[in-house]
């Protein structure tokens, strides 16, 4: 019995959504970085960080040269007139380009209708890039990557000692112009850090499980269904004061790839289990 508390306050919870507790859950709690020292403690700072190595900056080029290759940072033109549009980032659990624009393909001899129609429709009449490059490859890489511009390196970011350094986001940059921001995501508050980085990277509000209210559309693993969440999703935002920027991250097309009961066989099998979920 004792051992098995022990382990459960080790990692915080019990759920398979749950990470082993670190250093950045203490960004969840702060206003501003330099108050983690207040959260934390020097046992639990000594005993994470023990055995982790610092990265060291590889120095291909140095600044001057490397600002005439590339530089990430776009600086407007006066002529560029700033508009405060809303936006909305979708965050989409294990969505890989080799799902996407399936229409008419031949499968098994017979016609396939692929697992996104929808999304095709929208990317006839969007800009979209043929080429893509991966900033990551877990769930938990996604919100630093997507919103920070910080890559995976060795781990993720999360995970890192460099986690309670203060970043920015496209939330933090656009709270200059005066958007309100949000983060929404399905999973019980505090599952994987995301709602610690959310509040680090300057998100006005978060809202989880908790918030969702209905713990009866919870998926028994992960998530509420992204059915239901995506719609509570989009009802709130209508709420909003605007200009905003909301960023959500979907749930249901990660393992064990199940959709709900009601939906069993209304979807695409394809040739892997994640297809039905791609589908849904």
């Amino acid at each position: 019995v004792c051992a098995y508390f022990t382990v459960i306050g080790i990692r915080g919870g019990f759920g398979a959504y749950t990470r082993p507790i670190n250093i950045s859950n203490a960004a969840q709690y702060i206003k501003r970085p330099i108050e983690n020292a207040l959260v934390l403690n020097t046992p639990f700072s000594l005993f994470t960080t023990v055995e982790r190595q610092t990265y060291h900056s590889p120095a291909y080029f140095s600044e001057p040269e490397l600002s005439t290759i590339f530089s990430p940072i776009h600086r407007p033109q006066p002529h560029d007139d700033f508009r405060p549009l809303n936006v909305v980032i979708v965050i989409m659990e294990s969505f890989g380009k080799e799902y996407i624009g399936f229409f008419n393909r031949d499968l098994d001899g017979g016609t396939y209708r692929g697992y996104t129609p929808f999304l095709d429709s929208l990317l006839a009449v969007s800009r979209t890039f043929e080429h893509s490059f991966a900033n990551g490859r877990k769930s938990i890489d996604a919100m630093p990557s997507v919103l920070s511009g910080i890559p995976m390196f060795i781990e993720p970011y999360i995970t890192t000692p460099y986690a309670t350094n203060a970043v920015s986001s496209i939330a933090d940059v656009l709270k200059a112009h005066g958007y309100y921001s949000a983060f929404f995501h399905g999973a019980p508050n505090g599952s994987m850090g995301f709602q610690a980085y959310a509040n680090a990277a300057g998100y006005d509000d978060y809202f989880g499980m908790t918030e969702y209210g209905n713990d009866h559309d919870f998926d028994g693993v992960w998530a509420i269904w992204d059915e239901k969440f995506l719609q509570s999703f989009a009802d709130r935002m209508g709420t909003f004061r605007q200009p905003f920027v909301t960023t959500v991250f979907t749930a249901s097309s990660h393992h064990p790839f199940a959709v709900p009961q009601r939906y069993e066989g209304k979807f695409p099998k394809g040739t892997l289990p994640i297809h039905k979920c791609i589908g849904y």
